[in-house]
């Protein structure tokens, strides 16, 4: 049974704890590509225009973090997809990289090239 197509290279975010997987499928581009969940063999898209190299799981609360195509060459949109609210929200519309912080609160630490937001942010999990 084929699941998907048009899967780019990438690493799938898997967690123990949980039987649900999130990968990006139906690439458009060689990174891009639509955001989705397969849980118990069933695919649900979550978001389109994802870059497949920037998913991470978030432990509290549980989700996944991704930057989204932005018109730009050198950003992307951060976004978090939240699995219990079943929605997504914006964190920073022109994020070039981003890391998850588990300590000392946890979060997402993330930078901004340029502009009037440039510098290092923090986004605190809530």
């Amino acid at each position: 049974t084929t699941l998907a197509t048009r899967v780019p290279l990438q690493s799938p975010t898997l967690r123990t704890d949980d039987p649900s997987l999130f990968l990006v499928i139906d690439s458009s581009a060689p990174d891009l590509g639509t955001l989705a969940e397969l849980e118990n063999n069933e695919i649900k898209k979550r978001a389109t225009d994802v870059f497949a190299s920037t998913l991470r799981r978030i432990d509290a609360p549980k989700g996944v973090a991704y930057l989204k195509e932005n018109g730009s060459a050198n950003s992307g949109r951060l976004e978090v997809w939240l699995e219990n609210a079943g929605f997504s929200f914006d964190i920073h519309p022109k994020a070039h990289e981003y890391r998850l912080i588990p300590w000392p609160s946890a979060g997402i630490l993330y930078s901004v090239r340029g502009g009037t937001d440039a510098g290092i942010w923090f986004s605190k999990a809530r």
